[in-house]
């Protein structure tokens, strides 16, 4: 698989580390949340994670081609 721009032009690497960052920075943000907000408001952890967990359905399922950091950035992965 390569990474393109939206015109075909191979991403460079900043872009590719962008990518990357878009996509681990929720696990890492989410997994920490939770512990603090549940001493904080414990029913807004909940709603918190069930907010979460529906967005990340309805983007899966809307558009399963592209994921969501390939939306942000307007990069496209396509064979070889």
């Amino acid at each position: 698989m390569a990474l393109v721009r939206a015109d075909g032009t191979p991403c460079p690497a900043r872009i590719r580390f962008y990518r990357q960052m878009i996509t681990w920075a929720p696990l890492i943000f989410f997994s920490i949340l939770p512990f603090w907000l549940l001493r904080v408001a414990p029913h807004w952890a909940i709603a918190l994670g069930i907010l979460l967990i529906g967005t990340v359905a309805y983007s899966t399922l809307a558009t399963p081609e592209r994921g969501l950091q390939d939306r942000i950035l307007g990069t496209y992965l396509v064979p070889r």
